[in-house]
């Protein structure tokens, strides 16, 4: 089946492109997730103090 001329941006390359874009994007807003999340438990324990050794 060929696609309409006004769709043929539409080939292989262009799905990839976007699978990989889409992918990074939410393995990015993951990592920043973490990095807050690591703060946050920071701010509300500044002091985490271990347990003596017996």
């Amino acid at each position: 089946m060929e696609l309409p001329e006004s769709w043929r941006f539409l080939g292989g390359m262009w799905w990839v492109l976007h699978v990989i874009v889409i992918s990074l994007t939410f393995y990015l807003g993951y990592i920043i997730g973490q990095a807050r999340a690591e703060r946050d438990a920071d701010q509300v324990h500044p002091h985490k103090e271990e347990s003596p050794e017996p």
